[in-house]
């Protein structure tokens, strides 16, 4: 009745089926545990000791010197979820901390002529190209931005999605470079709060281009909105050094007012 419960705590299928019956039925000999569990004695007492390690049984003799198993109260079921808490808020940091090596690694040993190329359909995908560019671990995103298309294109999922995104991007220390042709006081207005530097680029791209790590992003915003994902080093550095050439020469952005 509870076994997918305790298993999802943390308890395999025998442990789980004899917690269950000692829950039920109390405190029991060996004997008696064995004719509901199905097992061979041998198999119940490994399953016993590991129940035992993990707190939720005990033991005792009787008054004839037989072994008597009992459960725990239920509350230690908790415990058993709070260790498990702890376990994976570990593993996550120990990951964090180790991913910049883990990074290099890979890209290191990654023969410089790959390249792997996604194609991204309809607005819900976007969401992964913006997500991947959280995760790479980069401190700079280089965006030359999509001339003139605004939130009216987007869906209201999207158009929220947009909104945590950007914040969450500046949350993590990433600033954006952005040549854009948008210099209204709208635009501009938030550009510290969400770590972005901005020029005036004049003329207006049907694409937005997104240059992070080792991968560039090509979004377009019309009609049904696609993208395209590489991922190579060299393509990512070529179009790096195009984008850093042209920044240097162009003017920063001044607010305009909003007609």
């Amino acid at each position: 009745m509870y076994q997918e419960l305790f298993e999802a705590i943390g308890l395999n299928g025998h442990e789980a089926r004899i917690y269950e019956i000692l829950l039920a039925s109390g405190p029991s000999a060996v004997k008696n545990i064995l004719k509901k569990a199905e097992l061979t004695r041998t198999n119940l007492y490994n399953i016993l000791g590991q129940l035992k390690k993990k707190g939720l049984i005990g033991e005792r003799l009787d008054k004839n010197g037989i072994t008597i198993f009992f459960p725990e109260p239920p509350e230690k079921l908790g415990d058993l979820v709070h260790q498990a808490e702890r376990k994976i808020k570990f593993n996550i940091e120990n990951l964090n901390a180790q991913l910049p090596e883990l990074r290099n690694l890979y890209y290191t040993n990654r023969e410089r002529g790959e390249v792997k190329v996604r194609v991204f359909e309809g607005q819900e995908t976007f969401s992964q190209i913006y997500e991947d560019t959280l995760h790479e671990g980069v401190g700079e995103i280089l965006v030359w931005s999509a001339g003139d298309w605004t939130s009216s294109n987007l869906s209201p999922a999207m158009s929220r999605y947009f909104k945590d995104y950007v914040k969450r991007r500046a949350e993590a220390g990433i600033t954006t470079k952005v040549m854009s042709t948008q210099t209204s006081e709208k635009y501009l207005a938030r550009d510290k709060e969400l770590k972005k530097i901005r020029r005036y680029w004049a003329e207006n791209l049907p694409a937005e281009i997104d240059i992070f790590g080792n991968k560039v992003a090509i979004l377009a915003y019309e009609k049904e909105m696609s993208g395209l994902l590489i991922d190579n080093r060299d393509f990512a550095e070529t179009m790096r050094k195009i984008f850093n050439e042209m920044w240097n020469k162009l003017p920063k952005a001044s607010a305009k007012k909003e007609e």
